[in-house]
């Protein structure tokens, strides 16, 4: 049967809270970093000076794995005797602050930090000067190909990570909100076609239902792995006149109440169950980042699980594509060996060097640079999805960077989590509309009033 949605008026047109407070998507600056370069305007750029000078990278603790870096770091130092790598981790959401802890104190402990999620948090990074401009160190750069990395970046991409009209973090992977599938679950249920839209993904839940033990349905990182995503694949303008996520528009009532109406249905669970379950292949269809795909091929078997499309109104109307944003590495203005850090990244995403663009493809999705895609190395058919997929971020709406964007996140999740707790009785429109208020005043006033909710 269609979902309850459908027989309404709709317009065809690692945890929760760490992810919130990472992704809560000038001039004086390019001077400063010019000053400190090197030009070279004839001939060949000669080898930097063999005089040994450390350079130090903060990078989030939980990305060690996924990019590898410590491995990495063997093949640089082995490579760039002269410039040896000092890697510190820190949790990722304590990255903002230990790089502004740094630069009150004058101690240039660090030279890059990664990864920077951006447009989400460029803000943040801004406001206290910490991060300054790719194209200096780019044109100082001896490292081979470093010229090609910037053009190499599709235009979408490039602005999630720009600011004040400059590069302001080097993008090493492009992160999307996209389903996943389990293959064998969903053919044992007779799905044999990757369920996209709102109603196919209804039918498919209750296939699986019937026909396994499987939670059907979850979501993680909610609303951005739910409400949000719902929102851009069910209308081609997201935001409001204002410039705000349109919460409370037509489409983004309708996608509440169809997630209230899957709870109802015991499709999905009122909480969601998160990648633990998944990873356990207790979930049979979910809305996520692209990684969890990506890391359940890895842990359960390339054929075991799909991801790609974003979760959409209609199958064959993508409308606004999907939520997107780039994990990139930005230059702390107050390091004492910039130009290494930048020579660092421009090696490791650079053209020269793609074995390590494997692991990003493996492990972290997306590569960020059109020669990936156009090399060899992406034609496994394990790696087709992450076309597509970057092709559908390149026709998507951007997520515009504001400083509240966490916070307006919180206001949303907690009228939402009301919303779906069927014991509240609260209905989407009033749920939204109480949350659109809240995001309002964040926006204004820089702060959720007292005792938001219900």
């Amino acid at each position: 049967m269609d979902s309850p949605l459908l027989q309404r008026s709709v317009p065809r047109a690692l945890s929760r809270r760490r992810f919130l407070q990472g992704a809560g998507l000038g001039g004086a600056a390019g001077a400063l970093a010019a000053c400190n370069a090197r030009r070279w305007p004839f001939g060949p750029r000669p080898t930097p000076t063999p005089e040994t000078q450390e350079f130090r990278l903060l990078l989030g603790a939980e990305f060690d794995f996924l990019y590898d870096v410590t491995n990495m770091q063997r093949a640089w130092d082995a490579q760039f005797p002269y410039w040896p790598m000092t890697l510190r981790t820190a949790p990722f959401p304590s990255l903002l602050d230990r790089a502004r802890d740094d630069a009150a104190q004058d101690l240039g402990a660090f030279d890059g930090v990664a990864p920077l999620f951006m447009p989400l948090d460029t803000l943040d990074w801004l406001a206290g000067d910490l991060i300054q401009p790719w194209e200096p160190f780019v044109e100082s750069s001896a490292v081979a190909g470093a010229e090609r990395v910037l053009p190499a970046l599709p235009e979408p991409v490039r602005a999630t990570a720009s600011a004040r009209g400059q590069v302001m973090g080097l993008p090493i992977n492009v992160s999307s909100v996209a389903l996943a599938w389990l293959t064998a679950p969903l053919a044992e249920a007779g799905v044999t076609t990757p369920p996209v839209s709102w109603d196919e993904v209804w039918r498919a839940s209750e296939a699986l239902q019937r026909t396994t033990s499987l939670t059907p349905f979850d979501r993680a990182f909610s609303p951005v792995g739910d409400l949000l995503a719902m929102i851009w694949g069910g209308t081609s303008e997201p935001y409001d006149a204002d410039g705000i996520v349109h919460w409370d528009s037509e489409i983004a009532v309708g996608a509440l109440q169809w997630l209230q109406d899957m709870v109802t249905a015991e499709l999905m669970p009122a909480r969601e169950g998160g990648f633990d379950r998944w990873l356990d292949g207790r979930t049979g269809i979910m809305s996520a980042l692209d990684l969890h795909g990506a890391v359940a091929q890895n842990l359960l078997g390339a054929a075991t699980a799909v991801t790609g499309s974003n979760l959409r109104f209609q199958a064959d109307a993508p409308q606004a594509g999907t939520p997107f944003w780039s994990n990139a590495i930005g230059l702390v203005r107050a390091g004492r060996n910039p130009q290494a850090a930048a020579d660092f990244g421009l090696w490791w995403l650079g053209p020269e060097n793609l074995a390590w663009h494997k692991r990003i493809a493996d492990m972290a999705p997306k590569p960020a640079y059109d020669y990936v895609y156009a090399d060899r190395l992406m034609d496994e058919p394990r790696y087709a999805w992450q076309r597509q997929a970057m092709e559908a971020v390149k026709t998507s709406v951007p997520i515009r960077s504001v400083a509240t964007w966490s916070q307006e996140l919180e206001a949303v999740s907690g009228w939402m989590a009301r919303a779906l707790d069927r014991e509240a009785g609260l209905a989407a429109q009033d749920a939204l509309a109480a949350a659109m208020t809240d995001v309002r005043e964040v926006r204004y006033a820089g702060a959720v009033r007292s005792g938001s909710g219900p």
